[in-house]
């Protein structure tokens, strides 16, 4: 979150907690992913969907989230390519062969399904896979690690990164 900084510097850096919320970044209430956007979370993540109201570790599918444009692109393992538009507030996405197809960001960035299923990110996300900070050494983050990022690097548990 941003902050009022006795380092001035620091008011410009996003500190966050990676699969939670931090202050007021993510926003509060029920559906509809508070402050979040589909958007800015989900391009670039590897995500896995589950059925609404079990556990998320009985895996229907692995995907990856992807934005070409305006288009936003589920690849999945059984699924296939499908594509999508985004709302005008960034928080639900619309199947362009299938309208009746629709997912809507939750306050814990989820994907609700119209269709019964629930997406969640397992890596990636906030851009591109390209922008998801790593120690360096291939260890991958958690909902645990705490991620300080800002001017073009970024703290990871102790450590700078790229």
């Amino acid at each position: 979150s941003r902050g009022n900084s006795t380092y001035g510097f620091m008011n410009s850096w996003n500190i966050k907690r990676r699969g939670g919320s931090s202050g007021d970044d993510t926003g509060g209430g029920g559906g509809g992913g508070g402050g979040q956007r589909i958007d800015q979370l989900w391009p670039g993540a590897r995500g896995k969907s589950f059925k609404t109201g079990e556990s998320p570790d009985a895996i229907a599918e692995h995907f990856q989230f992807t934005r070409e444009g305006d288009t936003y692109v589920t690849t999945g393992d059984s699924s296939g390519r499908n594509t999508y538009s985004l709302s005008a507030d960034g928080k639900t996405i619309t199947h362009h062969e299938h309208a009746g197809v629709t997912a809507t960001i939750q306050s814990n960035g989820d994907l609700r399904w119209s269709h019964g299923y629930d997406s969640r990110i397992v890596s990636g996300g906030g851009g591109s896979a390209a922008e998801e900070p790593s120690g360096g050494d291939g260890a991958s983050l958690d909902e645990n690690d705490l991620v300080v990022s800002g001017a073009g690097t970024a703290w990871l548990n102790g450590r700078y990164i790229k």
